[in-house]
């Protein structure tokens, strides 16, 4: 098997009480999850092959890729399997159509989508649909919405009342919450723009070290000029004029990015991050800058919240607040 990381977590049950398989598959990695009847997680396994990996090879590549690792786990072939991420677009296991916002905990997990598995067993398998919204323009997520009933399930209705939550990646989502329902999706490409800036671009160049300070210039220089177009040229002409370190530009380059998405999703009241650890922690410097209240969250974490309700839901153990 490929090289993968297995972690068994405390109070580990027995294969009998395995109630569930959650599993996050996205582009570039995979994380399988072992619940047992209530929800609880027990054990997890990781690889790093996503379903970019398995190119050409149609279902089956998937699909003996799961077996492995659930044989890995010692998880019995009848055990139910819920599965989010790019496993269900049309790179996946097999393409999932979106849900139309609004979007609730219970309108997902009622239409969870069964895909074809080994006929000589009893192994059920269901892909979490996407969400898409047509509120202003189209946008579309696919993984994110389980992150963010993962969410719903860990807070306060007060603290969900009409919230707004933003998801950093690759591909950043800001989420609009009415009735614990998602109302709205919005997409700042923010990630991948600084990834091919920073690489291909003569904007940054030589080695680079982490600046705090360089970032916040950045953050506050997305407040000012015309637009991010006419900002982003400033992170060479900084260095050329010598007001600004050349291994700080990717430091300066990230604040301006970021906080260019903070000042286009006219950021205020609280916001709520739900991501990796180190990305959501730029973000919630770039919200203080600029005078945000931002709350913190584990985004591996929602994922595993997320996925847990979604069965216990479809399993009748659960109720969509």
């Amino acid at each position: 098997m490929t090289d993968h990381t297995t972690i068994p977590l405390p109070g580990n049950v027995r294969p009998a009480s395995i109630s569930f398989v959650g599993v996050d598959w996205g582009t570039s990695n995979f994380r399988l999850m072992v619940f047992d009847a209530d929800g609880r997680r027990h054990a997890e396994l990781t690889t790093p092959d996503g379903i970019a990996t398995f190119g050409s090879l149609g279902p089956k590549g998937p699909e003996a890729h799961l077996r492995k690792c659930l044989a890995e786990l010692g998880v019995p072939g009848s055990v139910p399997v819920v599965m989010c991420g790019m496993v269900g677009s049309s790179l996946g296991w097999r393409e999932v159509p979106y849900l139309d916002c609004p979007v609730s905990l219970a309108d997902l997990s009622s239409r969870l989508s069964g895909v074809d598995t080994d006929p000589d067993t009893e192994s059920m398998a269901y892909i979490v649909p996407g969400v898409r919204s047509e509120t202003g323009s189209l946008d579309v997520m696919r993984g994110e919405e389980v992150q963010v009933f993962g969410w719903c399930q860990s807070t306060s209705p007060q603290q969900r009342l009409n919230a707004r939550l933003c998801l950093p990646g690759t591909h950043a989502k800001w989420v609009t919450l009415v009735d614990d329902k998602i109302q709205r999706v919005e997409t700042a490409l923010t990630g991948e723009l600084y990834d091919l800036l920073s690489q291909r671009s003569v904007l940054v160049q030589g080695d680079q070290i982490w600046c705090a300070e360089t970032f916040a210039e950045g953050v506050e220089a997305a407040q000012q000029g015309r637009g991010i177009l006419h900002n982003l040229f400033s992170v060479r002409a900084n260095v050329v004029a010598g007001s600004g370190l050349p291994s700080a530009a990717a430091s300066y380059l990230s604040g301006l990015l970021i906080g260019a998405e903070m000042r286009e999703q006219n950021a205020d009241g609280a916001l709520h991050l739900i991501g990796d650890t180190l990305l959501i922690e730029r973000y919630a410097v770039a919200a203080k800058l600029l005078g945000v209240e931002a709350t913190c969250w584990d985004g591996a974490e929602m994922v595993s919240t997320g996925l847990a309700a979604l069965w216990l839901y479809k399993d009748g153990r659960a109720e969509d607040e």
